[in-house]
């Protein structure tokens, strides 16, 4: 009662006279008003004309009467009472004998009623003097009767009582009426919380059953999943029970709510006259009582839908389907003028006809033939503006034949897609430089295909004889070929150009100069095969320095340049520049190269014509020994520098250098600096983003180039100037470009020793790692205006171009003597011819890494060559102890050789052996990966042979030291032969180690067939290492003797 009070329940139940008799907290009895009785009586009388005094809803029926006397114990008036209440059946009632033995049975024998009711044996047994009788009240048979009914209480076959049924849940238990069925377990669950009703800690049911057909059928509406069932009852029988459109499927779902296992339930469809449409259901996996089938058809009308399972009609079958005419407007679109015909097909609208895939009205064809006459016009007004545009370029465009060239040609300089040279246009001194790719090699030779700028005959430009001297690889060369130029083609080609002479007041490029700045990063990063595929790139040592093609993604970390852009086409680059020559054309300031017009011109390649600089770029002045670089010269260069570059980003749109650094810093004859090979977006768009050396940080971290990058590079010019030589010199370009990106590192340049302070602080804050915090060249302007001649000038510091010449002769020579034996070595730089040379008995070292293949497929390039840097820096160290000449490394394949470059003919087999198990120790001790020690440690091969050979240079250009003969190759069959971490040698070897190391333990392997040589008695060196191969048979370690050995 307190939950009803309290709002906890809706509904409750109390015994008759408990409202009455109900207190509060405060004792204050409760008012009987607060709650509403359902279905009170009325006029009940508990003594005959007396008024009931309490509220009811039912009858008043006797209850049991179960009284003692006073002087009865408390306990014993309890004990019979629970007696009492034992008692289980009517019928044993009467055979409780109180006083005496005969029965009631025996009483109703004598009497002669038959199946008196229990009512009436109490009565017989009251009025007899010698028993008690007793019976349950009748308001108790109803309840126990409804119990009954609904399955909550069942006869047990065993004993035949009626006793309480235990479900193994609550939802077991419950029986529906006819006509209504159990919901789901999940549906019952939820079914409270659906109707706002809390049960507190209860389990509670709210409306378990629903009312519902033997199967229901639905159609599956938009958003409704087909394995729903908590939607209600089925469609009717004779219901319209879905309607769709002509030709569009509509499906229908069938629940088997009897929850059979299987039906084959199948559907037709009787449409006009004797037409009629049939299938079957299919059930669905996930709930299997329900079963789904999809009609669809063109006819129109309502048609009837007849539903079978297992051959006999469903009760609500059938249903009926109505089809609409298909809304054609709806699929093609508002305006389409479209509409259904009788088979479903969408046609076009009456007024309207049918051009090509469209439906067009009438009244639409006249504009359509107007518009042909318009867009004619259009072109004819086009074509009068390209003309109108064309006689504007005319100021500045440059026809061929109107450049003439010394003779021999003057090399200039090199620039990103070829060589500058020097020409004469309308009688000016002027530089020449191509300015997007060729489309294809040069095939011809002459001027033309030499200089790779035209398109046509080759005698379309005079003095084209002075070339003939040229082969097609110097044309290829000279023509800018990026694919075919290569650092060793462009010393010879080069070289053979010098040998055509020169006009005196320009040398053309020698070695040094080739390698300082004549050569672009493309020509001097090869891809190797396995870069290729990774999209890596492997960078020669100079690479910092080169100018040209290079794209930041290349440095990335991981990156495989899917991020780079695709490179545009040769038409596009050349529109391109075509439009930019329409700004560049309008630039004029001293302190940047005057452009003085460009060749344009349909089958000639692109060129841009610039003024003539008599002294060249800042980076020849900077490394020429004989020019004295004081304040006087800095200065004002500096500042010509800062103000070209203020005057290109004040423009409008911004041009942007991109490439900034000495070598584009051009000199006139009166030492005003002007900055030069800015604003080609031809260079972009080929990927060409700067010099490595020379880019910001940002730039390899995908960003674009910007004024804040030119001002980095800015800064690098600098060093460039107070340095006279190239940032990072001597240094690892991969490495070092990795540290300048580093955040935590921000590797830069040393400050110059000759800097003086403030150029110091200008440097330090043009090389910041944050672009935002880099000054603008407005403010570098500024500063160096402040600077006096005597504050700009280089410390007292002596440089000497000498010692660094003599410095990198002595490291060329050096690593000559490691790549040769040091009287071959003598005798290259002699000039002098090697012959072959012989030895009788030398020991060949041959080693591989197991599973180099599966290694370099699983990790990138960077990291397999990272992995055989450490590893075969090992081996030199250990061929350095045990004076073991390196041959070469091929992929990962180790050749070395004793006995051959000096005497060692009592020790060379042993010293091969020494070196053997060192070398596997050695890679036992390198990881794969040092960034992932579970890779585990490199496991090597190794096998060695001793015999005659035969040693000479082969080849003049790139020349390698070979050795020829059957020992080479045994040597490389004992490799391929042995196992992991194993040596293997042969017979002959084994003699020899024997008996220059006694103490070198050598086991028989045993005899083993050897490709190419047959079978041949093998012997392992050394004992098996800790968890290598076991896949021989064991043998017992032992030394032979020098007799036992073949």
């Amino acid at each position: 009662m307190n939950g009803v009070l309290n709002g906890q329940f809706d509904v409750g139940f109390v015994r008759t006279d408990q409202i009455e008799r109900t207190k509060d907290s405060t004792g204050t009895l409760i008012d009987p008003t607060r709650l509403k009785i359902i279905e009170p009586l009325s006029g009940l009388e508990d003594v005959p004309g007396q008024s009931f005094p309490f509220e009811s809803s039912t009858i008043l029926y006797p209850e049991w009467n179960v009284g003692a006397l006073s002087h009865v114990p408390d306990d014993v008036a309890a004990e019979v009472q629970h007696a009492l209440m034992q008692l289980e059946h009517k019928a044993e009632a009467a055979q409780v004998v109180v006083g005496r033995n005969n029965t009631l049975m025996e009483i109703m024998r004598t009497t002669g009623e038959a199946a008196p009711n229990v009512n009436e044996l109490a009565l017989w047994a009251r009025l007899s003097g010698s028993f008690q009788g007793w019976g349950p009240t009748l308001s108790y048979m109803e309840l126990r009767n409804m119990q009954e009914e609904t399955g909550f209480i069942q006869m047990d076959p065993a004993d035949g009582k009626m006793k309480c049924t235990r479900s193994s849940s609550l939802i077991e238990g419950i029986v529906c009426p006819k006509g209504h069925f159990r919901r789901s377990e999940e549906d019952i669950n939820a079914g409270c919380d659906k109707a706002g009703l809390a049960c507190y800690g209860y389990q509670c049911v709210c409306t378990p059953c629903i009312k519902g057909f033997e199967e229901d059928i639905l159609p599956t509406g938009e958003g409704q999943n087909a394995t729903d069932l908590s939607t209600g009852q089925g469609c009717p029988k004779m219901s319209v029970c879905g309607i769709t459109q002509q030709r569009k499927p509509i499906q229908f779902r069938i629940s088997d709510n009897q929850k059979r296992g299987f039906v084959n339930f199948s559907y037709t469809l009787h449409l006009e006259g004797d037409q009629r449409m049939a299938g079957v259901a299919t059930q669905n996996v996930t709930a299997g009582t329900v079963y789904t089938f999809s009609v669809e058809t063109s006819v129109l009308g309502t048609h009837l839908l007849q539903i079978e399972g297992d051959g006999i009609e469903v009760s609500e079958s059938p249903i009926r389907l109505t089809i609409e005419n298909r809304d054609c407007e709806a699929e093609f679109g508002e305006g389409s003028f479209r509409t259904a015909d009788k088979a479903g097909d969408c046609i076009c609208a009456p007024g309207t006809v049918q051009t090509g895939a469209s439906c067009v009205r009438l009244a639409v064809l006249l504009p359509a033939i107007l518009v042909p006459i318009f867009l004619i016009a259009l072109v004819l007004v086009l074509v009068w503006l390209h003309f109108q545009r064309g006689k504007a370029d005319s100021v500045w465009a440059v026809r061929p034949e109107e450049l003439n060239f010394a003779e021999p040609v003057e090399i200039l300089g090199r620039g990103t897609f070829g060589l500058v040279l020097r020409a004469e246009y309308r009688g000016t001194v002027v530089a020449v430089k191509r300015v997007i790719p060729p489309k294809t090699a040069p095939q011809t030779r002459g001027v033309q295909a030499a200089l790779g700028f035209f398109r046509g005959k080759s005698d379309s430009l005079p003095n084209s004889k002075h070339f003939k001297m040229l082969d097609d690889q110097n044309l290829a060369d000279i023509g800018g070929s990026e694919a075919s130029f290569t650092l060793e083609n462009s010393l010879d080609d080069l070289d053979m150009l010098e040998t055509g002479g020169g006009n005196g007041k320009r040398d053309l490029f020698t070695m040094s100069q080739i390698m300082a700045r004549g050569t672009t990063v493309s020509d001097r990063i090869a891809p190797t095969p396995s870069a290729a595929s990774a999209g890596a790139t492997s960078v020669s040592s100079d690479v910092g320095s080169l100018s040209g093609l290079f794209h930041s993604q290349a440095f990335k970390s991981g990156s495989n340049n899917k991020s780079a852009s695709k490179p545009a086409s040769h038409a596009q680059l050349r529109k391109e520049f075509v439009q930019e020559m329409r700004t560049l054309s309008k630039l004029r300031h001293p302190c940047i190269t005057t452009v003085m017009g460009a060749v344009i011109e349909n089958g000639a390649e692109p060129m841009l014509i610039m003024e003539f600089m008599e002294h060249g770029s800042l980076y020849d002045m900077l490394h020429n020994d004989t020019i004295q670089v004081e304040g006087e010269l800095v200065l004002p260069i500096l500042r010509d520098i800062a103000q070209g570059l203020r005057f290109l980003h004040a423009a409008t749109p911004v041009v942007v250098h991109g490439d900034l650094k000495a070598q584009n810093v051009l000199v006139d004859s009166k030492f005003r600096a002007k900055v030069a090979d800015f604003g080609l977006t031809q260079k972009r768009a080929v990927g060409a983003t700067g010099t490595p050396f020379w880019m910001a940080p940002e730039l390899f971290q995908g960003a674009t180039n910007s004024p804040s990058s030119d001002v980095y590079a800015f800064g690098i010019v600098l060093y460039e100037v107070y340095s006279r030589s190239e940032p990072y010199e001597g240094e690892d370009p991969e490495q070092v470009l990795r540290l300048v990106v580093d955040d935590k590192v921000q590797k830069r340049p040393g400050v110059p020793p000759t800097c003086p302070p403030e150029v110091t602080t200008l440097m330090n804050d043009c090389l910041v790692a944050d672009p935002a915090r880099r000054p603008t060249f407005e403010e570098i302007d500024q500063r160096m205006k402040t600077l006096t001649v005597t504050r700009a000038s280089p410390l007292d510091f002596k440089f000497s171009l000498q010692a660094k010449k003599d410095l990198r002769a002595q490291q060329a020579e050096d690593v000559l003597n490691d790549v040769f034996p040091p009287h071959i070595a003598a005798a290259l730089r002699e000039g002098k011819k090697v012959e072959p040379e012989s030895r009788d008995c030398v020991t060949i070292f041959f080693s591989d890494i197991k599973g180099f293949t599966t290694i370099s497929s699983q990790m990138p390039p960077h990291k397999v060559s990272n992995m055989l840097d450490r590893l075969y820096s090992k081996f030199d160290t250990l061929s350095h102890e045990h004076e073991v000449f390196k041959v070469e490394t091929i992929g990962d394949a180790y050749m070395a050789v004793t006995n051959l470059v000096q005497e060692q003919g009592d020790s060379h087999a042993a010293r091969i052996a020494h070196f053997a198990q060192e070398a596997v120790t050695a890679a036992r001790e390198t990881l794969i990966d040092e960034d992932d020690p579970s890779k585990g440690s490199v496991s090597i091969r190794v096998g060695f042979h001793s015999g005659p050979v035969v040693a000479n240079v082969v080849g003049t250009r790139a020349p390698r030291y070979c050795l020829f003969g059957d020992t080479v190759n045994t040597a490389s069959r004992m490799e391929s032969n042995s196992q992991e971490n194993r040596i293997l040698c042969s017979s002959r070897a084994a003699h020899l180690v024997h008996a220059q190391a006694p103490d070198i333990k050598i086991v028989c392997r045993g005899v083993i067939n050897v490709k190419g040589k047959g079978d041949m008695k093998v012997y392992w060196v050394g004992t098996n290492p800790v968890g290598g191969p076991t896949s021989d048979p064991p043998r017992p370690p032992r030394v032979p003797p020098l007799s036992s050995l073949p």
